[in-house]
């Protein structure tokens, strides 16, 4: 006596996919490639609460992180094939605060020797470079300058502030300081000695 069975083995599926970097600075632009077999059908959860259906081979997705540490996303896929077997995979990725260069200045044009007084209203910074644009620069947080004009016409500077944070993130700020030239003052005597009444 004999018996069969028929056993129906359905294509084989994987969901997988990388990701370029794992970690940056927000905004964090995520490179993801998606190496999956066989998925017909996907559910993408990128962990930000944004989802999609959609099927690609790389998508760029753009993670924030508006807070003072770093924030921590878990991307999902969930796939099935035509015959409902399924897979599904999660990647972490992490995403450092952004860093914002900012400052106030007490005036931005006037006459040579001109006092600057800087305030530094930068965000999630922790050192910072500023360059005075005239061969000048300090890494303190508040700093003051005092720029020259030695010539006849007037200059300007432009002063750039580049702060960083500890996870290596940065941002750079720019304005544009103006000095005036220094009058020269001169006069001419038509003569410089004489009787009184003495008219020059």
């Amino acid at each position: 006596d004999t018996a069969t069975l028929n056993i129906h083995i359905y294509p084989y599926i994987l969901t997988d996919f990388s990701i370029e970097y794992t970690n940056g600075c927000s905004p964090f632009e995520a490179e993801i490639i998606n190496n999956s077999i066989g998925v017909n059908d996907y559910e993408w959860d990128f962990g930000d609460g944004t989802t999609s259906g959609i099927s690609f081979d790389t998508l760029l997705h753009t993670y924030h992180n508006d807070s003072t540490v770093p924030v921590s996303y878990t991307i999902s896929l969930y796939g099935e094939n035509v015959y409902s077997c399924a897979d599904s995979i999660n990647r972490t990725i992490t995403v450092f605060p952004e860093v914002i260069a900012d400052f106030e200045y007490d005036t931005l044009q006037g006459c040579s020797p001109l006092l600057i007084n800087f305030t530094n209203n930068s965000q999630n910074a922790s050192s910072y470079y500023w360059d005075f644009g005239d061969g000048y620069n300090s890494n303190a947080e508040n700093p003051s300058h005092v720029f020259l004009n030695p010539g006849s016409a007037d200059t300007t500077y432009q002063v750039m502030l580049i702060v960083s944070s500890p996870y290596y993130c940065e941002d750079t700020a720019y304005i544009t300081v103006e000095v005036f030239a220094q009058p020269d003052a001169s006069f001419n005597l038509s003569t410089d000695a004489g009787c009184g009444p003495l008219e020059i």
